[in-house]
């Protein structure tokens, strides 16, 4: 099943992603709407500084997709499928997409 993911742009604020904007729907608080959060139980591995930087990332995540999708509309046709970081990177996209 092939399904969209929640469009940005998201933002990360104390260990959880928010997405607001005029397509959202039901509207949230003053962060937007909350999309995931990091896990915050006790024992768990992760301290709050490490949870906010997952957060960060994971909210960067549909930016980076769409970087990496232009790059590689640039790259195609100059340079060979056998270069591993551009092979790697089409993997990736076409695994988040």
């Amino acid at each position: 099943m092939d399904s969209k993911h929640t469009p940005g742009p998201w933002t990360a604020h104390s260990g959880a992603v928010y997405v607001d904007g005029p397509n959202v729907y039901p509207k949230g608080d003053d962060l937007g709407v909350p999309i995931a959060r990091m896990d915050r139980e006790p024992g768990n591995g992760t301290v709050p500084t490490e949870r906010d930087a997952n957060a960060r990332l994971i909210a960067a995540a549909p930016a980076l997709l769409e970087a990496a999708k232009a790059l590689i509309d640039e790259l195609d046709g100059h340079i060979g499928a056998g270069v591993e970081p551009y092979t790697a990177l089409r993997a990736a996209v076409e695994s988040a997409s």
